[in-house]
């Protein structure tokens, strides 16, 4: 969870405002942990009554709305989840092209462009999308854990250098409620997830536990 917002927060909070930034971000923080303990109880409870689900289920999400309004839930639920991913797949992938671009381009002088490097880099993760399930890649989710917790020490390191000399500089937008708005929509954005949650669940070895990982998840996140 920390991993996004370390990227999009910042500026949305930026562009809120101090005030109604924080209290935007606490509501959205705290009503998101709770729907993801109400996805988690939910599996619990499609796992207690149909036992078929405690094996592997490739679409949890799917499964839960063709039990609980028939097969045609189930099939516009799996568009709309396939729509969503692809969609944070693409604002990630254009994200990482962009860095990876400016890395090479300072490190190799080397400059191949972020329209060429989307294919590249779509081309390396594509192996990755064939695994079965987050189960078999969990050496990614440590290498995001690990790199994500280092960007926020670097980033702290960073701010607390720069802050003397930085301070007189700094400016801040007035709030505008446009602005505003603009900036819930990456709060959201920034804490959305619950497309995977199901089977994050479906992935852990106490899948009861889910609502501490939620919590965990979200504090460490705001």
């Amino acid at each position: 969870m920390a991993g996004g917002g370390v990227v999009t927060l910042p500026i949305a909070m930026l562009a809120a405002g101090e005030t109604a930034g924080t209290i935007g971000i606490i509501i959205i923080a705290i009503s998101f942990c709770y729907t993801a303990h109400l996805l988690g109880e939910n599996w619990n409870t499609m796992c207690r009554k149909w036992p078929v689900y405690r094996d592997h289920c490739r679409k949890p999400y799917p499964e839960m709305a063709y039990r609980s309004m028939g097969r045609g839930a189930r099939y516009f639920t799996s568009l709309v989840l396939n729509l969503m991913l692809y969609g944070v797949a693409m604002v990630y992938l254009s994200l990482s092209a962009k860095i990876m671009n400016d890395i090479v381009t300072g490190v190799f002088n080397v400059h191949i462009g972020t329209c060429l490097m989307i294919p590249i880099l779509a081309l390396l993760l594509f192996p990755v999308t064939l695994l079965k399930s987050p189960a078999d890649f969990q050496w990614a989710v440590v290498t995001a854990m690990v790199t994500t917790t280092l960007s926020v020490i670097l980033i702290f390191y960073g701010t607390a250098t720069d802050k003397e000399s930085c301070e007189k500089e700094v400016s801040y937008p007035p709030f505008s409620s446009t602005s505003f708005l603009l900036s819930l929509g990456t709060f959201m954005f920034g804490f959305g997830g619950h497309g995977v949650f199901p089977t994050i669940q479906h992935d852990m070895k106490e899948p009861r536990y889910f609502t501490r990982s939620s919590i965990l998840a979200f504090t460490s996140k705001y």
